[in-house]
Formats: structure tokens, sequence, C-alpha cells
């Protein structure tokens, strides 16, 4: 299977799962078709895949990373595409994508360097879920972001051209109440967060952002 090149594969599954389940959600919110739906989150579970592919040594380091290290990590994207078109009954449209997740709308992102409509849409919504989710996850070298934060930084890729900025107001609104309470500063609301809610009171907090 494609786990299977590397033992220690635990938290690149768990880290898919979460960015799975969330970016099928926001692609769903989004009203796109149900099949549509499913390929994100396929795509979203696989997309770290090339990862196995980097040495433990450079995944595992808690200090920073050097150029010649930092290009590596870089590589992981092209690495997962060549691992999905090698297994029987991936549909096509997910070896398109996967490696264009790590691409930013203003062209600064990797592998390609592709900028704006040459973007898969369904590379615009797992790239920020991606990020949410990895900002709020801890890793070797920092402890895990509050979501207040993620989701300010969130709002200031999305203002400087990272981000699909109706992407990221869709991520909000489907942020768990635990998650986001703090964001909208609504104790009272229920099951969901109002989108528009959080936005004003970011906008508040960091003038120019949202």
């Amino acid at each position: 299977g494609l786990l299977n090149e590397k033992a220690d594969t635990a938290q690149l599954f768990a880290h898919g799962c979460k960015v799975s389940i969330l970016a099928t959600e926001v692609a769903a919110a989004m009203n796109l078709v149900k099949q549509d739906v499913m390929h994100v989150g396929l795509i979203a579970l696989l997309q770290d895949i090339g990862m196995v592919r980097v040495p433990d040594a450079i995944v595992n380091k808690t200090s920073p990373l050097t150029v010649e290290e930092f290009a590596e990590i870089r590589k992981h994207p092209l690495y997962s595409t060549e691992l999905v078109i090698t297994q029987s009954g991936i549909p096509r449209v997910v070896q398109d994508v996967i490696g264009q997740i790590h691409e930013r709308l203003d062209g600064s992102g990797y592998p390609q360097g592709l900028k704006g409509d040459d973007i898969h849409s369904f590379a615009k919504i797992i790239s920020v879920v991606d990020a949410y989710t990895a900002m709020i996850s801890p890793r070797g070298y920092r402890p895990p972001m509050l979501s207040y934060h993620a989701v300010v930084a969130l709002l200031r890729r999305a203002y400087h051209r990272l981000f699909d900025r109706d992407v990221v107001k869709t991520l909000i609104g489907c942020l768990s109440l635990d998650e986001a309470l703090a964001v909208a500063e609504a104790p009272g609301r229920e099951r969901r967060v109002d989108a528009d809610l959080v936005f004003a009171v970011v906008q508040r907090e960091q003038p120019g952002m949202a």
C-alpha cells in the first residue's frame, strides 16, 4: 500500500484524516457535487503521502531546516504524484491535483509556482484546510496555535493573495464551536460559528485583514 514505504506513518495518516474530514465539510459547504466532495476528501487524505520518501532525519528535525533540507521537503508533492499514479483505481483528478496543495495564488508556492486559476479549485480548498490543521497541531519545534491565531493567520494570507478568501470564510463557518468559540466571542451560539461574525471580530482587532 501507499503507506508501507516507511514504518512510522501514524502521524502522517492522522494529519491526512483530519485534513480530509474538514476539507470534505468545506467542499460540501461550497456546494460541490457529491463526487467532487469525495475527490476532495481522497486528495486531502493522500496529499502528504510523498513525505514517506523524505528522510526521517529531515522530517523529525526540531531545529531549523537548512536550505538543502527545505528543498527536499518541497519535493514531497512530486513524490505524492509519483506514488498515486502507480496505484490502480486512483481517479485521474486525484493524480492531477495532489501535487498542487502547496501552490499559492500569488505564485509563491511549490513545486511549480502555479498562480490563480492555474491552481485547481480542489487544491485551493485543501491548501487552506491543510494549513489550518497544521497550525493548530503541535510540531516538534512549536506548540499548537490557538484557533483564533490560526484564523488570523489564514485571513492574513488570504489578504496577501496566498489563499482563496471564499475558502477561508467557508472554513471558518465549518469550525466546531469548541474550536472557534474564542474567535467568534459568542458563548451562546449553537453548533456552528457564524463566519461573518468571525470576520467582524478579526477585522476589528486586525484592521484591513478581513
